[in-house]
């Protein structure tokens, strides 16, 4: 190889390395932006899961409220039954 055909390969191999150079510059300014986007994401979702977190407790004192309202509202009825039996009784004896 003379050395005007080495120069010219040389040179084609600088311009191949400098077009690959740019490829990878502009490679890693896509991935810094996505490490960005991936950090924002990650902190919406810690926010998310504290929020998820306390309608799941929140959720679960309704229910267990509900719960005791319902056991009352049995036991009122329950007993405002046997009352009215008690009564119904009573009178049916009083008229015999």
């Amino acid at each position: 190889m003379d050395n005007e055909k080495l120069f010219e390969f040389m040179e084609k191999i600088y311009s191949e390395l400098q077009t690959t150079n740019s490829k990878i510059d502009g490679i890693d300014n896509r991935l810094v932006g996505l490490e960005g986007e991936v950090k924002k994401n990650s902190i919406k979702l810690e926010v998310i899961v504290g929020k998820v977190d306390t309608i799941t407790e929140i959720q679960e004192s309704h229910m267990k409220q509900n719960e005791r309202n319902h056991i009352e509202m049995v036991e009122m009825f329950n007993d405002k039954i046997d009352l009215t039996q008690s009564a119904v009784k009573k009178l049916s004896r009083d008229y015999r």
